[in-house]
């Protein structure tokens, strides 16, 4: 329990830091735009990175780690150390790709403002 508890400690500082990286890279993106750039990429940067590293990361840590743990006895808790593992690599993986997941859709929504941007 202690490493899950660990591992979730962990990837809340991944959000923390993706969040950073995708608040500072919307910021370059509209800095010389006007308030309703910054109101958008500001709350696309807020929404995504936020609820879903939370609905993908921790629900599934929890549902899965928490859940299990809740329904078996203490005893056989400690024999479930190893399936602990597992489920902290199953949630290093699920945070992984939620990163992913939204560095690939930023990335997206600069390239389809360029396009834009250039087009008009």
């Amino acid at each position: 329990m202690c490493l899950v508890h660990n591992m979730l400690n962990m990837s809340q500082f991944v959000n923390i830091i993706s969040f950073g990286f995708t608040y500072s890279f919307s910021f370059v993106i509209m800095h010389g735009e006007d308030g309703v750039e910054n109101k958008i990429s500001y709350r696309v940067a807020d929404k995504i990175s936020y609820r879903v590293a939370d609905k993908i990361s921790y629900r599934v840590a929890d549902k899965i780690s928490y859940r299990i743990s809740d329904g078996v006895a203490d005893g056989v808790i400690a024999k479930l150390c190893g399936l602990n593992h597992y489920m902290q690599l199953f949630d290093c993986i699920c945070c992984f790709l939620s990163e992913w997941l939204l560095h690939m859709y930023m990335y997206m929504y600069f390239f389809f403002y360029l396009l834009v941007s250039i087009n008009s």
